[in-house]
């Protein structure tokens, strides 16, 4: 359970130590002047929060109520794919320290040696941004706001309370060919999804013997659907036909 004190000291960790010190190691921040990490992130988060399109010239004046003078030129010089990436590796370090799960005591789920629960998300971007995350384009290809478009994909393994991701691909991209899916899942393990994750998948050639744990998945009333990995011991297939809810 994530309490209000444990969400204040993990973020104070990620705001004034891991981003800190992630800026300096990926060149983002070179010398520590008017700006280092922490203040970096503070700028560009507590902004955007405060006016979601602000420009350089905005943030350049948000900065003075964090006690930074600094110009917008200055602010658009961190305006490059390394503080993207900088940005990334700070999320992931903040949702995976904060996200996390008890270890389940249901004695169904202990048979097997792991228990993954993945899904994803997308989210629209600008269509400026096409270039860089390609989106669904809309029904004719043509619809506005629709051309640009990311998907972020996660798994969480609920016997250790363990979690991979976010991870980051085209907004266009079919759940199944997920990142996530190149991450190996320890065998006899029990991978649960929604449907969309099973139109397309194909057991991966180490795993040939991966099965679906139901032949009659589209008759199911609920929207989660398991596979299991060689090895594991078998058990009823309803076993997995819940809705999300009690999983």
């Amino acid at each position: 359970m994530i309490t209000v004190a444990r969400m204040a000291s993990v973020l104070r960790k990620v705001f004034e130590d891991d981003a800190r010190v992630l800026a300096r190691q990926m060149g983002v921040i070179k010398r520590e002047r008017k700006l280092n990490g922490s203040t970096l992130l503070l700028l560009f988060v507590l902004g955007w929060l405060h006016q979601p399109k602000a420009g350089s010239s905005a943030l350049a004046r948000f900065a003075g109520t964090l006690g930074v003078t600094i110009s917008k030129q200055g602010i658009e010089e961190h305006w490059t794919f390394a503080s993207a990436e900088w940005l990334y590796e700070v999320l992931l370090r903040a949702v995976q320290s904060l996200i996390s799960a008890k270890t389940v005591a249901i004695p169904l789920l202990q048979r097997f040696a792991g228990v993954y629960i993945e899904d994803g998300s997308s989210i629209r971007l600008p269509d400026s941004l096409e270039r860089y995350w390609r989106g669904c384009r809309g029904g004719n290809g043509q619809q506005s706001r629709t051309k640009a478009g990311v998907k972020l994909t996660m798994r969480l393994e609920l016997k250790q309370g363990t979690l991979q991701g976010p991870l980051l691909q085209d907004g266009r991209s079919h759940e199944s060919r997920s990142f996530l899916q190149e991450q190996p899942i320890v065998k006899g393990a029990l991978w649960m999804a929604d449907l969309g994750y099973f139109a397309r998948v194909a057991p991966s050639a180490d795993e040939p013997s991966r099965r679906v744990l139901s032949d009659a998945v589209e008759g199911w009333g609920g929207d989660l659907v398991g596979k299991q990995a060689s090895g594991c011991p078998s058990g009823p297939a309803s076993a997995c036909r819940g809705r999300g809810a009690g999983v």
